[in-house]
């Protein structure tokens, strides 16, 4: 059974991913002026990540 903590990261992890696949279709289409890497601007919470690991 999976944990709460490596449930969520799968799901941020497929959404992240889901996004990059759009980001760069953007790019290929010249609807964008530069690549984007999308990780790169997820939000973290690092007391919340902590707290996470924590446990």
């Amino acid at each position: 059974m999976q944990s709460l903590r490596t449930a969520r990261a799968a799901s941020t992890d497929e959404i992240v991913r889901s996004q990059q696949i759009v980001a760069d279709a953007f790019y290929g289409a010249n609807l964008i002026p530069q690549k984007i890497t999308v990780k790169d601007s997820v939000w973290q919470n690092r007391e919340v990540a902590a707290a996470l690991a924590a446990k």
